[in-house]
Formats: C-alpha cells, structure tokens, sequence
C-alpha cells in the first residue's frame, strides 16, 4: 500500500498544527494546563484543539485556492496576448484577491494612466472585474474572475 508521500503528497507540508500553536504558545500551555486545573477534563483542551484544526484547514482550503488560481492565470497568460505589466498586474491581484489603482501603482511603480488602460483590456478580456458604486466611486478596487 502506498503512503500520501508515494502517491505525491505530503500532508504535513500542507497542514501542520504545530504552527497553530507555535503562533501563541502561552494558549497553547494553557489548554494543556486547563485538563489538570479541571480534574481531567479535556473539554478546554479539545476546544482550543478544534480552533486549532478548523485554523489550520481554513489556511490549506486558502493556500489550495491561490495555487489552482495561479495556474489557471498562468495558462490563460500564456495563451492570451498579455504585456509584462498585465501579467504583474494579475499576479498581483491573485496575491492580494483586490486593489484598487493607486494600489497596483504604489506596488509595480507605474503610471496611473497606463495601469487604467491595462486594466480595461483585462476587463474586456473576462480576466477581472472592476468592483464601484459610480464611474467616479472613490472606493473603486478590481479583482479577479
């Protein structure tokens, strides 16, 4: 019988609980100590386990939709006809899910009106979308399909 790591997984690269309690080792401490302080009872202990757990797989369903995103984008950049700062400019996107203009600009050092005009090609093209109340919504962000 193969094992995860055979079959080309390794679970615990993708999940660990470890860091869950890495991030705050006193809650960690805590809930161990909580089943001594209460005669035994892990009901504490299995609470925060479960926090721990439902943490940790939020991050992989997380992790998981970026990486099959990311791959979906790279295909469609390869088969479309995409400059080198539409593609920054989706990367980008993929990596913070929204932002707006002034956003993309500050990161990727671009002038704003060429950033508008990539971003109209990528909304005519079905790659993202633009998020406003109005034409002129202050709050105006993009993001992607």
């Amino acid at each position: 019988m193969e094992t995860e790591e055979q079959q080309g997984y390794d679970f615990k690269r993708l999940f660990s609980l470890s860091e869950y309690y890495d991030r705050d080792r006193s809650s960690y401490y805590n809930a161990i100590q909580s089943v001594r302080n209460n005669n035994m009872d892990m009901t504490d202990w299995l609470e925060y386990f479960v926090d721990g757990l439902k943490n940790q797989l939020t991050e992989v369903r997380i992790k998981g939709e970026i990486a099959i995103k990311s791959d979906i984008i790279m295909d469609r950049i390869r088969k479309l006809d995409l400059n080198e700062r539409q593609q920054k400019i989706l990367l980008f996107l993929l990596e913070k899910r929204r932002s707006s203009v002034e956003e993309i600009r500050q990161k990727l050092s671009l002038v704003r009106r060429t950033i508008q005009r990539d971003l109209l090609k990528l909304i005519t093209m079905g790659m993202i979308k633009e998020i406003a109340k109005n034409e002129t919504d202050p709050t105006k962000y993009y993001e992607l399909l």
